[in-house]
């Protein structure tokens, strides 16, 4: 499974929605070779991998690299009721400036409507309701107008670094344990 079929998926199921893969025709040696039920079978050796698998693999290491680079992760579970507005709003353009460049680095992200939120846009009675939700009642005749509410969001490109050597997939990041000369 592709990791941006696997970034979509992660998506869906944080904001609630059904996820389903489709698989797509792939023409490499590196691509899939048969697909059967929950299995994919992947060329050059690599082991055979189920779709829970390579997607929770997916999941897991785009998390890795938001802690990583942004420490999203230790921001989200923190309680920030204590702190200032101040204090919070520090911590967030430190976590805004890595997790952007995770952003930037590693996907091509486009808006689905480039025009500002609260601009009127159209919509054909053919849309694809994965990329657009309508809020409220459809006019009886396309094309239908409406007021842009967010933009959208599609993921036109995902280049992840490779990653190497003995990894535990389960793994955000690691527990860090520091020794003052062997003395706690």
């Amino acid at each position: 499974m592709a990791f941006g079929e696997a970034f979509k998926a992660f998506w869906q199921v944080l904001t609630g929605k059904d996820y389903s893969y489709t698989p797509e025709l792939l023409e490499t040696e590196e691509d899939v070779e048969e697909q059967s039920g929950q299995t994919l079978k992947i060329s050059k050796n690599r082991e055979t991998t189920s779709l829970k698998e390579a997607f929770n693999d997916g999941a897991v290491y785009t998390l890795v690299l938001l802690q990583r680079e942004g420490r999203l992760i230790d921001f989200l579970k923190e309680d920030i009721d204590a702190f200032t507005d101040a204090q919070v709003g520090a911590a967030v353009r430190q976590i805004h400036r890595g997790t952007r460049s995770v952003l930037e680095n590693n996907f091509e992200i486009t808006a689905i409507f480039e025009k500002p939120e609260g601009n009127e846009v159209a919509i054909d009675a053919d849309y694809d309701p994965s990329k657009i939700t309508v809020i409220g009642e459809l006019p009886e005749t396309a094309p239908y107008n409406g007021l842009l509410q967010h933009k959208g969001w599609l993921a036109m490109k995902v280049e992840l670094p490779e990653r190497v050597g003995k990894v535990n997939t389960r793994v955000v990041y690691p527990a860090e344990v520091g020794f003052n000369n062997g003395v706690l």
